[in-house]
């Protein structure tokens, strides 16, 4: 859409301004328009990148991570064609074990408590899954919605996070630990909470979830090894990864249960 833009009474120049619709985007993701975005440079938060300018193109990522319930679905559908493998992609402990959704009669089912007892909610952000299950999730989820998904970069992760002036906090400049699902949120245990539970913890864009509840998984890898990026804080975690430029790192096939994932996609 061209829109025209009028400087004072003397000038008029014309701007290319880009329009999506909840049709075209989907009620589920928000719009990240492409431009120079300040990341890192926070002294205070954990192994952020260094401080600068980043030219970043338009992306859209999905207001909340992906869901037990939504990643159970992905799991039966799976095992229609491979039984073996949607096992193996269950919510887990362990790399290699320690699965936690149960199976019966090749359906998946979300257990009625987590391992520490709390009651089990499907609405609660899936977590104890693999960087690699996470694509393989993306890349059902594009044959069964007609669309490329992926998972971010943790430039877009930080972008979507901070917005245009770079907070520290995706709310703002100071900390509150009851704007969010952290460590010291609630008087009683910590514990995973339905997605979108905390409407502060929102970022200029309208992305919930990114200071607590589960860490993401993004694309992006250490080095060109094994290992990817993690981004953004979680239920059972303190401040410091509750800011938007605190970065972590675990192997690409490991699994933890604060780290979940959320999808991207282009515009």
């Amino acid at each position: 859409v061209q829109l025209p833009l009028r400087i004072g009474r003397l000038q008029q120049a014309e701007v290319d301004v880009k329009l999506y619709s909840d049709a075209h985007l989907g009620r589920a993701f928000v719009y990240v328009p492409g431009g120079r975005f300040e990341l890192g440079g926070d002294p205070e938060a954990h192994w952020p990148l260094p401080a600068g300018g980043r030219e970043l193109p338009a992306f859209c990522i999905a207001r909340l991570p992906v869901s037990c319930r939504q990643y159970q679905d992905f799991l039966d559908a799976l095992a229609t064609q491979d039984l073996d493998q949607a096992r193996q992609r269950r919510p887990r402990l362990f790399a290699q074990g320690g699965y936690l959704f149960e199976e019966r009669g090749g359906r998946f089912y979300i257990p009625d408590v987590d391992p520490a007892g709390s009651p089990w909610d499907p609405n609660w952000p899936v977590v104890g899954v693999s960087a690699q299950d996470a694509e393989a999730y993306c890349a059902w989820r594009s044959q069964v919605d007609g669309v490329i998904y992926r998972l971010p970069t943790e430039f877009e992760w930080e972008a979507a996070a901070r917005g245009a002036d770079g907070r520290p906090f995706v709310w703002g400049e100071r900390w509150e630990p009851t704007y969010c699902n952290c460590a010291h949120s609630r008087a009683h245990a910590a514990s995973l909470e339905p997605c979108g539970s905390y409407p502060t913890d929102r970022s200029p864009y309208g992305v919930l979830d990114l200071a607590g509840g589960a860490a993401d998984w993004t694309s992006t890898r250490v080095a060109d090894g094994n290992e990817r990026i993690i981004r953004g804080g979680s239920y059972n975690q303190l401040e410091l990864y509750a800011r938007a430029a605190s970065r972590q790192a675990a192997p690409g096939d490991g699994v933890a249960l604060h780290v979940g994932f959320r999808l991207a996609r282009d515009p």
